[in-house]
């Protein structure tokens, strides 16, 4: 796994490099967020700002076992505010 940290002005061209690189199978975008609630809720929430859909689905994975909402608590929290 390779997981890179910064700013992404290029996106689409990330893309297209990224789609063409023999060998890798899946790669998704991802933002850093800080261990929180609020601030999962307020990501999620400027994630979907500008996005168009009938039904979502909110799936939390919780490697740190130290955070005090269970992934099921964050599934809840962030789906009902958005």
């Amino acid at each position: 796994m390779l997981n890179l940290i910064y700013p992404i002005k290029n996106k689409e061209e990330i893309t297209q490099a990224l789609s063409s690189t023999f060998g890798l199978a899946y790669f998704a975008f991802a933002k850093y967020v800080v261990q929180e609630i609020k601030g999962i809720r307020e990501m999620a929430l400027a994630a979907l700002q500008d996005k168009e859909f009938d039904t979502f689905k909110i799936k939390t994975r919780r490697p740190d076992q130290q955070f005090l909402f269970t992934a099921q608590q964050v599934n809840e929290d962030v789906g009902h505010s958005s």
